[in-house]
């Protein structure tokens, strides 16, 4: 066979394997496309429609006021993304799932790149996209790990062409996905021990420190700038060892459970996982051993390298596996072509149904998911649903203001809906809403059933605080001003009131604040009594609080007041106003006043 047959079979064999990876991704992903959004998603909505051009990249760009973490890239994706489809959620889930398939590809290409062997490739291209540990992180377009690692694999393919020819323009192709990894996902720091390993274990060139060196000092000082933009950055990230980001006691378990469920995908219980998986991992090393196989050295190497960055945070998450999978499905495969070089002819195609079993049952447990978090997306946008039902549209300058709920994903919704002609607010929001600065402004109260109940604003309101505000309740807390939807009200319904608290020291125990409607001879008419975590404020900690008093559609018309103190709920006992000289003078500001009536 003349060689350019031999390389016209090598063309159509591999557009083949390129056709089943995109099927099976395809097949197995479509139910994905129909989740919508969900939790953070709706957060880069927010960004996207509340902040200009401009704003947006210095957002993403400049460590200085960042507060998240450093992932510019990514923020760069999202914005290309909001371009081309909007707030329509299809068309990023279509993105990240291509972005999955060409992880399955990268991989199939580098296997088989190393390895010259077209089965390996393809087989641990099947497991990897396939694995259901891993899925989530293809169908949740918040987390970046598919796009940075989509530029880990392709800086890891021009420094082997760079390794293979020497060519400056493969050594700056490297370096340059390499940065754009880092850029995406700060996990990506570990790449360059992962690019050592390939030449000084698999290709077994010599270990030259000087060589070494020159060849990677670019990678070292790309990894150190990151790190000293994630530590400028006010971050959450892994730089600053927030949310419980350090060593300690948790990292063997975590390490424990992370090597469980990268070799056991598909889990039966705790205990046989971790049994299943240790025999799992000794078959390796004595295979690795007796063999004397390098590439089971390696790949074992890459995954513990890419678990570092993620161990250390306090609970273990599956998607932090996406980056090391990708060792497992090469070792799963190298298994299986093992098993067939190596058995009878009838024992191949029991070998090929086991493994059209595996990927069959991924692909149900991946439906299984995508299910679930299209269940969870949609139970999500409940309240969002009923309100836009109510309202097709909302005049310009509307402010809605959510009393009792966070609105972490409900303002990226109404945005994202309604665009930035509309704000949307609440009491657990760090800026303190003036409600009548804005032309429109709407007050949602959630109630029992997570009804949200709508509750107009009036332009004005008349009502006063005595004792004059702001008053300290037993040197404790202050109560520094409030703010009412209107001092009148119907019966039948809802009284709405904000409370503007300040913390005065620490404290060791949670305090209840109670809002009473009363009459003229005290008898309380509606009540709301809440507790607050008041033992974890520090002094001079500002929050507030919303309180909803329905109104019986049987209560008197006439003038009531509103009582507001506090109490300890495991003595009842309440605590005392007091004065500048700290002494008591009573144990409710009472405002007044309120009228119920038409």
């Amino acid at each position: 066979m003349t060689s350019s047959k031999i390389k016209a079979i090598e063309k159509f064999s591999t557009a083949l394997c390129v056709l089943l990876i995109s099927a099976v991704v395809a097949i197995f992903f479509a139910p994905g496309l129909r989740i919508g959004f969900l939790w953070d998603d709706w957060s880069f909505i927010t960004l996207l429609v509340k902040l200009d051009l401009g704003e947006y990249l210095r957002f993403f760009f400049d460590p200085r006021v960042q507060f998240i973490w450093y992932r510019p890239m990514f923020g760069v994706m999202w914005l290309a993304e909001y371009t081309l489809f909007g707030a329509d959620p299809f068309g990023f889930h279509v993105v990240w799932m291509l972005l999955h398939l060409l992880n399955g590809l990268l991989l199939f290409a580098l296997v088989r790149r190393l390895s010259h062997h077209p089965w390996l490739a393809l087989l641990s291209a099947l497991f990897f996209v396939t694995l259901p540990t891993i899925s989530w992180v293809a169908m949740w377009p918040i987390e970046p790990q598919n796009e940075a690692t989509a530029f880990a694999l392709a800086a890891t393919w021009f420094w082997i062409a760079y390794l293979e020819r020497a060519r400056a323009r493969d050594y700056l192709r490297a370096l340059l996905f390499y940065c754009l990894a880092l850029m995406t996902k700060e996990t990506s720091i570990v790449l360059p021990a992962v690019l050592l390993g390939i030449e000084i274990i698999l290709l077994r060139r010599p270990f030259r420190v000087f060589d070494l060196f020159r060849r990677y000092a670019l990678f070292g000082f790309a990894g150190l700038t990151l790190i000293a933009f994630d530590l400028r950055s006010i971050t959450y990230g892994v730089s600053t060892r927030q949310v419980g980001y350090s060593a300690g006691s948790h990292l063997a378990p975590n390490l424990i459970k992370y090597l469980t469920e990268l070799v056991v995908p598909w889990s039966i219980n705790p205990v046989a996982d971790q049994i299943l998986a240790l025999g799992i991992y000794a078959f390796a090393g004595w295979s690795a051993w007796r063999k004397k196989n390098r590439a089971l050295v390696f790949l074992g190497l890459v995954a513990l390298v890419t678990l570092l960055p993620v161990i250390p945070f306090p609970k273990p998450q599956s998607r932090y596996l996406y980056a090391p999978a990708l060792a497992f499905a090469i070792a799963a495969a190298m298994l299986v072509v093992w098993l067939a070089q190596n058995r009878r002819r009838v024992a191949v195609w029991s070998i090929g149904l086991l493994v059209a079993l595996f990927l069959i049952g991924n692909g149900l447990r991946i439906d299984e998911a995508a299910a679930l978090y299209a269940s969870m997306s949609l139970d999500e946008r409940a309240v969002f649903r009923a309100i836009r039902q109510r309202h097709p549209t909302f005049p310009p300058g509307t402010y809605i203001y959510f009393i009792n709920t966070y609105i972490d994903s409900l303002e990226g919704m109404f945005l994202g809906r309604y665009g930035k002609t509309i704000a949307v607010g609440s009491v657990q929001s760090h800026v303190s809403p003036d409600l009548r600065a804005h032309p429109h402004p709407l007050i949602i109260y959630l109630d029992e059933q997570e009804r949200p109940i709508e509750i107009p604003v009036a332009p004005t309101f008349d009502a006063r605080a005595a004792p004059p505000l702001p008053v300290n309740f037993n040197a404790a807390i202050q109560l520094a001003r409030f703010d009412l939807a209107s001092a009148r009200v119907q019966p039948g319904e809802y009284l709405a009131a904000i409370f503007y608290l300040q913390s005065l020291e620490n404290t060791d125990r949670d305090y209840t604040i109670f809002v009473h409607l009363v009459d003229a001879a005290g008898n309380q008419i509606a009540g709301a009594d809440a507790q607050m975590a008041t033992r974890s404020l520090r002094a001079s900690d500002q929050w507030k609080h919303g309180a909803v008093l329905p109104i019986d559609a049987n209560t008197p018309p006439g003038n009531y007041a509103i009582r507001v103190g506090f109490y300890d709920r495991a003595t009842g006992e309440r605590l005392p106003m007091v004065d500048a000289n700290g002494q008591s003078f009573g144990d409710a500001v009472t405002i007044e006043t309120i009228y119920v009536g038409k």
